[in-house]
């Protein structure tokens, strides 16, 4: 079954935690697709439609993004400050997943337009309880502007079209 949902974009450079996270969305019911970037710069590529993101039809923009702090090139916290300078994207919600827990990195992500910042759990099981949250309140009660064409960002499931098993995944 194809998903008519706008997918998740998963910006995480280690490789376990994508892994973890895809099988985490799947038990908690999340039926979105999941697109994987390696960091901030590929991020912002995938946003803007850029090579090799350009056809939306196939990479449609994110109605969620989870997004790690750490990463090569541009990090979660220049991509937060990138996103503040184009409002087109300040629509999306960005959840920080990652590891620090220092309130300094957590103030810095909500000054710069997070929306949620979620420290890495240690265990699977409390991360399946972090992907049920998500899929409760983001996914679920959250209402989503919609775009300046009108469109919506495609993010609720009705309870009807909450299948299990994990999400379809592309990683770059």
């Amino acid at each position: 079954m194809e998903s008519t949902f706008n997918p998740i974009l998963h910006v995480e450079d280690n490789e376990n935690d994508v892994v973890l996270v895809q099988r985490a969305l799947g038990a908690a019911s999340i039926s979105h697709p999941l697109q994987i970037v390696r960091n901030g710069a590929r991020a912002i590529d995938y946003l803007l439609g850029q090579t090799p993101f350009e056809r939306r039809e196939f990479y449609p923009l994110p109605c969620l993004i989870l997004l790690d702090l750490d990463m090569p090139l541009v990090n979660g916290m220049e991509f937060l400050k990138w996103r503040q300078n184009h409002p087109v994207f300040q629509r999306i919600p960005v959840i920080v997943l990652t590891l620090s827990q220092r309130p300094a990195d957590v103030a810095a992500a909500y000054e710069a337009g997070a929306n949620s910042y979620l420290a890495k759990p240690l265990t699977f099981e409390e991360l399946v309880d972090i992907a049920k949250a998500i899929n409760l309140y983001w996914l679920g009660h959250n209402s989503f502007a919609t775009r300046s064409s009108g469109e919506s960002a495609a993010c609720s499931l009705p309870g009807s079209l909450v299948r299990s098993g994990i999400p379809a995944a592309v990683s770059f």
